[in-house]
């Protein structure tokens, strides 16, 4: 019988939320950034990246890649499931005609000997939350900073509104800086879904609403690690991704939709980065 692999990774990533989404607790220490192969040194995308940062790992590869740099993984050690791309391709041409998704079974650099991981050279908090700053400011978004006003993206007038920095306190699992960035990049992520942007679907009902959530919590928590934000998925992250995937029925079919587009609104963002933002005219 053919596996669902789609299935199989958000089935698995449900299971994480229902153990730990209410009562998260950071137990490792080994992520550093996002999911990366071990091998290729290519960072897992999507869903894929999503799930293995809340397994707590940086490094990954397949039980073949791994014994190809002479590491062994454990006896009795348990796969994670990923799903991998791959074209298919008209026989004449060599055109590209679509995209099968293929799954393939990763064990994470805590279940292997003889590997050791490349030392990773510490940056200064500051230097990287100022890092952050201008990889906010790169992207040409309109934020007001109000005392009186809650943390919101209005997309009909096209603006995020976000408490001043003093105003965020820390909670059982993260700084007040943790925090602040994490609402930021929320905040971000949904200002990507702008018609004059990516034109995701305007939220008009709990579903809509729920899935564009779910987009933006996730779209922050691949932010936050990919700049340095946070080690790893926060307490905060998972309990506010799990409230939204029961408002939409633990539908996995909305999980592996929102961390793809995630995925392509942090793709975006990135591409702000070497282009600037368009000018009006573009839009």
């Amino acid at each position: 019988m053919k596996r669902d692999i789609k299935s199989a990774i958000t089935a698995e990533f449900i299971q994480l939320l229902k153990e730990h989404g209410a009562e998260w607790v950071k137990p490792f220490s080994e992520l550093s950034g996002s999911p990366i192969n071990a091998v290729t040194r290519r960072k897992y995308r999507g869903l894929n990246s999503f799930l293995l940062g809340f397994s707590g790992s940086t490094y990954w590869a397949t039980y073949r890649q791994w014994n190809s740099v002479d590491a062994q993984v454990r006896r009795g050690e348990k796969a994670r499931y990923i799903s991998v791309p791959m074209p298919i391709k008209d026989k004449d041409s060599g055109e590209v005609k679509g995209i099968l998704f293929k799954g393939a079974s990763v064990f994470s650099a805590a279940q292997v000997d003889g590997w050791t991981a490349p030392v990773v050279s510490t940056v200064d908090k500051t230097t990287v939350l100022r890092d952050v700053d201008k990889y906010v400011t790169n992207t040409g978004a309109d934020i007001r900073d109000n005392a009186h006003g809650g943390a919101y993206y209005r997309r009909s007038d096209d603006f995020i509104n976000m408490p001043l920095r003093q105003q965020f306190a820390a909670t059982e699992s993260s700084s007040a800086t943790e925090t602040y960035y994490g609402t930021l990049l929320h905040e971000l992520t949904h200002w990507t879904g702008h018609p004059a942007r990516m034109h995701r679907e305007m939220p008009n009902n709990d579903h809509t609403l729920g899935f564009e959530e779910l987009t933006a919590e996730i779209g922050a928590t691949m932010l936050c690690v990919a700049l340095g934000v946070s080690p790893c998925t926060r307490l905060d992250h998972a309990q506010y991704v799990a409230s939204w995937l029961m408002a939409l029925d633990n539908n996995t079919d909305y999980v592996a939709s929102a961390a793809t587009q995630a995925q392509r609104a942090m793709d975006y963002l990135d591409i702000l980065q070497l282009v600037g933002p368009p000018t009006r005219q573009e839009r």
